[in-house]
């Protein structure tokens, strides 16, 4: 057997300058990892969450596991809660019981930088995770399964069978308490575990090997992928845009991952390429997440732009006042305009994809955006920037560039001042 502590030691050298958290159950694979990353003098804290679920049993697992900690000299930390209260209008239990954990592991590591969260995933895990994941049709990410390091959560015990784990455990005295409920197949994860992928092993010894051999193949075409889609996905929501030819050209995988990127369900991806067929204004609604605030795609000529209903921004006032000349040191505050060369009506609005502005002193045009985008504004005062148009043109960039079609000059006889309040 490969020397599972050797291995931890050359891979993780790193980890011994950080704060290590290890969420444990009381069971083989996380009373494995406290022992051999104590072993290893890693600043280590155990956390453990009682569901209050199993009755006694959960109480003997607290103990148990707090007098594990004690035997090693590693601080013991736990969270309990009475689950079943939390269940009165349904829901998924095993999902429920996630929450509640991981939201007490981020809300413990938070309060240490750089502190990460150890979990004790082995092979055994990754294998049932690839076989549920086909199951629920969740594409490239979900063949990847679990990372050995996904942001601040690592699982250095991933390479490792359950089998090695228990021999391990065995041969270093180690004590660890069963869960009876993992013997329960109305659980689909204990159905997989205890039922389907033991028959298909009976019929192909190599199964599991199989498995890992492609999760390993998944995750580095996760990788290819996230280093084309995750540049688009922040710079389209940076710019509340993407061009549909852009978001077109994709291939069907990377497609998959901006939608996922976005926090949406796969079928999303189906709407958005019938979108970009539809007429101006159609909509594809979004479910909001972590990733994406906006409510909505719209479609607008080449583009689709993200909109969101609680966006409502509020104008400024706009002033316009005759003038009988220019005045001889001008400001940001104010342009003067030719009224005679005004077109239609004079509008205050926010900026839209594709708006040009004729500048001054320069020749040709230059997008709106690309004007934003040299001011090197901060994200607050990008979004307050305004624009004055008429029917044809842009005649202002507020505070940023002044539009020469309509400027007032020296034969001008109809001057409009024009300002914000």
């Amino acid at each position: 057997m490969y020397n599972i502590v050797q291995h931890i030691k050359d891979k993780w050298a790193s980890l011994q300058s950080k704060k290590v958290f290890v969420a444990a159950s009381g069971g083989l694979d996380s009373s494995c990892l406290i022992y051999i990353l104590n072993s290893l003098k890693f600043d280590i804290e155990v956390l453990h969450v009682n569901y209050n679920l199993r009755g006694e049993d959960s109480i003997l697992d607290a103990k148990s596991l707090a007098l594990f900690c004690a035997s090693l000299n590693v601080k013991f930390s736990q969270k309990e809660i009475h689950l079943q209260e939390q269940l009165i209008n349904r829901g998924n239990l095993q999902q429920i019981a996630r929450d509640v954990r991981y939201n007490w592991f981020e809300e413990v590591s938070a309060e240490n930088v750089n502190a990460l969260i150890a979990l004790g995933h082995h092979q055994d895990d990754q294998v049932e995770t690839f076989f549920l994941n086909l199951a629920r049709k969740s594409g490239v990410i979900g063949m990847a399964a679990m990372l050995e390091v996904n942001g601040k959560y690592i699982r250095p015990l991933l390479p490792f069978s359950k089998r090695e784990l228990e021999a391990f455990a065995i041969e270093n005295k180690i004590n660890w308490r069963e869960d009876v409920s993992n013997k329960s197949n109305k659980y689909r994860r204990n159905f997989f575990r205890n039922a389907l992928i033991p028959l298909m092993e009976n019929e192909v010894p190599t199964l599991s090997e199989s498995v890992i051999c492609l999760v390993h193949q998944f995750q580095n075409t996760q990788v290819e992928l996230e280093e084309i889609v995750t540049p688009l996905i922040k710079s389209s929501l940076e710019k509340s845009s993407i061009l549909i030819a852009d978001y077109l050209s994709l291939s069907e995988l990377q497609k998959n991952e901006f939608i996922r990127q976005l926090g949406q369900v796969p079928h999303k991806q189906t709407e958005l390429i019938n979108l970009a067929s539809a007429e101006n204004n159609k909509r594809v609604e979004l479910k909001s997440s972590e990733y994406c605030t906006f409510d909505s795609l719209v479609k607008r000529n080449e583009m689709f732009v993200f909109s969101s209903k609680d966006q409502v921004k509020i104008l400024p006032k706009l002033i316009q006042k005759e003038v009988a000349k220019t005045p001889s040191v001008f400001s940001k505050d104010a342009i003067y305009l030719d009224k005679r060369k005004i077109n239609g009506n004079l509008v205050l609005r926010y900026p839209e994809n594709g708006d040009r502005i004729k500048s001054i002193g320069m020749k040709g045009s230059q997008l709106i955006s690309d004007v934003i985008k040299d001011a090197k504004l901060s994200i607050q005062d990008k979004s307050k920037v305004v624009i004055l148009v008429d029917d044809l043109d842009v005649h202002w960039c507020v505070g940023l560039k002044v539009g020469r079609i309509a400027i007032a000059n020296g034969g001008s006889s109809e001057i409009l001042m024009v300002s914000i309040d």
